[in-house]
């Protein structure tokens, strides 16, 4: 059984623009029957909530640009796979995932940098993965940070990771 650590801007039924929702709804499930130990990270996006979410830990320290960014972790249980969503209103309460109005968000790589590294805190203080298993480009720097700011931290030594590109024309 491996440790495996998914992490997605939308994961169907809770948020979904496109396919990568639809396969970040079916592949963790499936790798779960499968007999993996599956957790999937993402962003606490307006409207996403259920009565089954409950308050994993509060202010997670998560550093960018030397500021430092208190983001709450929420958490709920499906399908035999966990699933925590990095809550920072200032970054995902908004009206749209991505966009407003047909128009980007200004700060979108910086709410998916908060999202990889949001991730890689939860690795180091509550529970670490054999991999990281990230997809698109909102979550492709996270190996990066791995790597280069956390290269020498024990608890990510030796997690390998792979990046899933699911529409490469949205790249």
């Amino acid at each position: 059984m491996s440790k495996i650590m998914m992490v997605a801007s939308e994961v169907a039924p809770f948020i979904k623009t496109g396919g990568l929702a639809d396969v970040m709804g079916s592949l963790p499930a499936a790798l779960a029957r499968a007999g993996e130990s599956v957790t999937v990270v993402m962003p606490r996006y307006r409207g996403v909530d259920a009565p089954d979410f409950y308050r994993l830990r509060e202010a997670l320290p998560v550093w960018l640009n030397g500021f430092r960014h208190s983001v709450d972790i929420v958490a709920c249980e499906r399908e035999g796979v966990r699933y925590l969503f990095v809550d920072a209103p200032w970054f995902y309460n908004r009206d749209g995932v991505y966009a407003s109005g047909g128009k980007d968000w200004g700060d979108n790589h910086i709410r998916y940098a908060i999202l990889c590294l949001a991730a890689l805190a939860i690795a180091r203080e509550i529970e670490a993965p054999e991999i990281f298993h990230v997809h698109d480009w909102q979550t492709a720097l996270l190996p990066v940070y791995q790597k280069s700011w956390f290269g020498g931290d024990p608890r990510l030594i030796g997690v390998k990771t792979m990046l899933t590109i699911h529409n490469l024309g949205y790249h």
